[in-house]
């Protein structure tokens, strides 16, 4: 903190003698005085401003250079594509998706006519495969799951009981 006060009272005390000294010139070396200092600030803009302008053009080689060292390699590729033999990249992926897209296509079509002609057939197949079991059917069947010399309670044989299949099952496998 001493050497901030110490630094910031002696640019205060060379600005006051600068001012004085200021004050002490006549009019006319203070005209030129002024003069001097706009003249020093126009310098300094019109090189910043040319600096400017020098970047900027550098950036715009850079960019040039860039595009026709890329211009170069495309074309180096290029070229070792051809004697190589080898297929452009872009092409190649190109017939994979028009080949999966028609592959994807024929197989729409495909499902649609399957679904369009095989509506009645997947109902008549359904009424197959379901298995129905009446509320008789099993009253009549639960005595059988009871092993005779167990003394369990039907709640309790239906939990470790096999199931047992249906008429309709046993008629389908003879």
């Amino acid at each position: 903190m001493g050497k901030k006060l110490a630094g910031s009272l002696f640019i205060a005390a060379v600005g006051a003698g600068l001012y004085a000294a200021y004050q002490k010139l006549d009019a006319q070396k203070k005209q030129q005085l002024q003069h001097d200092a706009m003249d020093k600030a126009a310098e300094l803009k019109d090189r910043a401003v040319d600096y400017a302008f020098y970047a900027s053009d550098a950036v715009e080689d850079l960019k040039e250079v860039v595009r026709d060292q890329m211009d170069q390699t495309k074309s180096q590729i290029k070229d070792w594509q051809a004697q190589n033999n080898t297929p452009d990249v872009g092409e190649e992926v190109s017939s994979e998706i028009n080949e999966k897209a028609t592959q994807f296509h024929e197989a729409q079509e495909r499902l649609r006519s399957e679904v369009a002609n095989g509506v009645d057939d997947l109902k008549d197949e359904e009424a197959q495969d379901d298995i129905v079991i009446t509320a008789d059917e099993a009253l009549q069947n639960q005595h059988k799951d009871l092993p005779e010399e167990s003394e369990e309670t039907p709640k309790e044989s239906k939990k470790v009981a096999p199931k047992k299949e249906s008429k309709k099952e046993e008629t389908k496998k003879d």
